[in-house]
């Protein structure tokens, strides 16, 4: 199946609720229909009570959308880390959602459109998807807020899955002038992540010299 996403406007009246409070209430809220995903609808921005959001520091990139800021909301004394996203500076494609914010919909208490439930979240989407990660990875996974958290989580659900998996370990390399990168090893023994920042010298010693991570570099 081809993957295509296209943006369209909503007429209906669509209402974001958390807390006893609503955060986002329009009538001209944008669509994103995406391949085997359900529909995401974007706020404009004046259509939303972004006295009750807050920006977070966590940060994301999509290849099609751009570079994505994410919002936590503080409602009646109690805060939902990142519940909402915007593309502030969005790729050209994605031009149409400049200005509006998304709502995770697990995350809301009610997500109505035109006074009636948004269509739930169909696993038929995902039917067509041989890895039974993917729905995970594509839906769930953004929401973390640390690499460390995000390889736990993604160890569960690749046991969960059936892969037959002891140990995992994900290298995040950076540009910084001490640290080729940061490296978080997962043992299904303990079920915990070990986080080390590897410095330059580990890529002269011999247990790197002499490991399968040599060659994939």
């Amino acid at each position: 199946m081809d993957y295509r996403f296209t943006f369209e406007r909503h007429s209906r009246r669509v209402q974001a609720e958390r807390g006893g409070a609503t955060l986002a209430d329009s009538t001209r809220t944008m669509v994103l229909r995406e391949t085997r995903l359900p529909p995401v609808f974007y706020f404009p921005r004046q259509d939303v009570r972004m006295d009750l959001l807050r920006q977070s520091a966590h940060r994301s990139y999509c290849p099609i959308r751009g570079n994505a800021t994410y919002w936590s909301a503080e409602v009646n004394g109690a805060r939902e880390e990142n519940i909402a996203w915007s593309y502030e500076e969005p790729l050209p494609e994605a031009l149409p959602i400049r200005g509006h914010l998304a709502f995770y919909v697990q995350r809301l208490d009610a997500l109505l459109d035109g006074g009636a439930p948004a269509a739930p979240r169909d696993p038929a989407l995902h039917a067509a998807y041989a890895n039974p990660l993917l729905g995970w990875l594509l839906n769930e996974a953004p929401g973390f807020t640390s690499p460390g958290d995000l390889t736990g989580a993604l160890g569960a659900r690749m046991v969960a899955a059936g892969i037959p998996l002891w140990r995992m370990t994900v290298l995040v390399r950076t540009l910084h002038p001490e640290l080729v990168g940061t490296s978080y090893r997962w043992w299904r023994k303990t079920w915990a992540v070990e986080e080390t920042r590897a410095p330059y010298s580990v890529l002269e010693s011999p247990g790197f010299r002499n490991s399968p991570f040599l060659p994939i570099f």
